[in-house]
Protein backbone atom coordinates (compact mmCIF):
# COMPACT_ATOMS: atom_id res chain seq x y z
CA UNK A 1 0.00 0.00 0.00
CA UNK A 2 1.43 3.34 -1.01
CA UNK A 3 1.33 6.27 1.35
CA UNK A 4 0.38 9.69 0.06
CA UNK A 5 4.07 10.73 0.29
CA UNK A 6 5.12 7.79 -1.92
CA UNK A 7 2.35 8.63 -4.31
CA UNK A 8 3.35 12.30 -4.70
CA UNK A 9 6.96 11.33 -5.35
CA UNK A 10 6.00 8.62 -7.83
CA UNK A 11 3.34 10.47 -9.81
CA UNK A 12 4.71 11.54 -13.17
CA UNK A 13 1.78 12.98 -15.07
CA UNK A 14 -0.56 9.99 -14.89
CA UNK A 15 -3.45 9.50 -12.49
CA UNK A 16 -2.91 7.02 -9.67
CA UNK A 17 -5.43 5.71 -7.16
CA UNK A 18 -4.45 6.19 -3.52
CA UNK A 19 -6.72 5.96 -0.46
CA UNK A 20 -9.93 6.72 -2.34
CA UNK A 21 -8.54 9.54 -4.49
CA UNK A 22 -7.19 9.80 -8.01
CA UNK A 23 -4.40 12.26 -8.56
CA UNK A 24 -1.38 13.25 -10.60
CA UNK A 25 1.08 16.06 -11.21
CA UNK A 26 0.37 18.88 -13.62
CA UNK A 27 3.13 20.17 -15.89
CA UNK A 28 3.61 23.00 -13.41
CA UNK A 29 4.44 20.52 -10.65
CA UNK A 30 1.17 21.04 -8.77
CA UNK A 31 -0.62 17.93 -7.57
CA UNK A 32 -4.22 17.45 -8.64
CA UNK A 33 -6.50 15.28 -6.50
CA UNK A 34 -9.91 14.05 -7.64
CA UNK A 35 -12.34 12.17 -5.40
CA UNK A 36 -14.85 10.03 -7.34
CA UNK A 37 -18.45 10.30 -6.22
CA UNK A 38 -19.50 7.20 -4.32
CA UNK A 39 -22.96 6.15 -3.26
CA UNK A 40 -23.14 3.37 -0.69
CA UNK A 41 -26.09 1.68 0.95
CA UNK A 42 -25.79 0.64 4.56
CA UNK A 43 -27.14 -2.89 4.82
CA UNK A 44 -27.90 -5.10 7.78
CA UNK A 45 -27.66 -8.84 7.25
CA UNK A 46 -28.08 -11.15 10.24
CA UNK A 47 -27.31 -8.30 12.66
CA UNK A 48 -24.12 -7.41 10.79
CA UNK A 49 -23.77 -3.90 9.34
CA UNK A 50 -22.05 -3.52 5.99
CA UNK A 51 -21.97 -1.26 2.95
CA UNK A 52 -22.80 -1.98 -0.67
CA UNK A 53 -21.64 0.45 -3.37
CA UNK A 54 -24.42 1.30 -5.82
CA UNK A 55 -22.94 4.35 -7.55
CA UNK A 56 -21.73 2.38 -10.59
CA UNK A 57 -25.29 1.27 -11.39
CA UNK A 58 -26.62 4.84 -11.30
CA UNK A 59 -23.65 6.26 -13.24
CA UNK A 60 -24.11 3.62 -15.92
CA UNK A 61 -27.87 4.18 -16.29
CA UNK A 62 -28.15 7.91 -15.54
CA UNK A 63 -24.74 9.49 -16.06
CA UNK A 64 -22.68 11.67 -13.74
CA UNK A 65 -23.97 11.88 -10.16
CA UNK A 66 -24.33 15.64 -9.91
CA UNK A 67 -25.37 17.15 -6.58
CA UNK A 68 -28.96 17.50 -7.82
CA UNK A 69 -29.07 13.86 -8.93
CA UNK A 70 -27.56 12.71 -5.61
CA UNK A 71 -30.24 14.71 -3.80
CA UNK A 72 -32.97 13.04 -5.88
CA UNK A 73 -31.51 9.61 -5.09
CA UNK A 74 -31.35 10.39 -1.38
CA UNK A 75 -34.93 11.71 -1.31
CA UNK A 76 -36.28 8.60 -3.04
CA UNK A 77 -34.11 6.02 -1.26
CA UNK A 78 -36.21 2.94 -0.49
CA UNK A 79 -36.64 1.54 3.01
CA UNK A 80 -35.57 -1.92 1.89
CA UNK A 81 -33.76 -3.44 -1.08
CA UNK A 82 -33.47 -7.14 -1.81
CA UNK A 83 -29.93 -8.49 -1.76
CA UNK A 84 -28.40 -11.46 -3.50
CA UNK A 85 -25.49 -13.11 -1.72
CA UNK A 86 -22.62 -14.86 -3.40
CA UNK A 87 -19.30 -16.27 -2.24
CA UNK A 88 -16.21 -14.48 -3.49
CA UNK A 89 -13.08 -16.21 -4.79
CA UNK A 90 -11.46 -16.11 -1.34
CA UNK A 91 -14.52 -17.51 0.44
CA UNK A 92 -15.94 -14.21 1.69
CA UNK A 93 -19.67 -13.59 1.35
CA UNK A 94 -20.61 -10.58 -0.77
CA UNK A 95 -23.98 -8.95 -1.30
CA UNK A 96 -25.37 -7.40 -4.45
CA UNK A 97 -28.59 -5.35 -4.65
CA UNK A 98 -31.45 -6.67 -6.77
CA UNK A 99 -31.30 -4.92 -10.15
CA UNK A 100 -35.10 -4.60 -10.36
CA UNK A 101 -35.10 -2.71 -7.03
CA UNK A 102 -32.33 -0.41 -8.27
CA UNK A 103 -34.22 0.21 -11.53
CA UNK A 104 -37.37 1.14 -9.58
CA UNK A 105 -35.33 3.47 -7.35
CA UNK A 106 -33.75 5.07 -10.43
CA UNK A 107 -37.15 5.66 -11.99
CA UNK A 108 -38.46 7.38 -8.84
CA UNK A 109 -35.28 9.49 -8.60
CA UNK A 110 -35.53 10.60 -12.24
CA UNK A 111 -39.15 11.67 -11.69
CA UNK A 112 -38.17 13.59 -8.53
CA UNK A 113 -35.13 15.13 -10.24
CA UNK A 114 -37.35 17.07 -12.65
CA UNK A 115 -39.13 18.81 -9.78
CA UNK A 116 -36.02 19.82 -7.78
Amino acid sequence: MKTLDNYVEGACGKLEYVRGFYGGRHDTGDVRMVCPSRLALEVSVQDTQSYVLVDEYFKKHWGKLSPKRREALELTRPEKISLTSYTGPLGSVCYQPNEADLAEWLSRAQNAWGSL
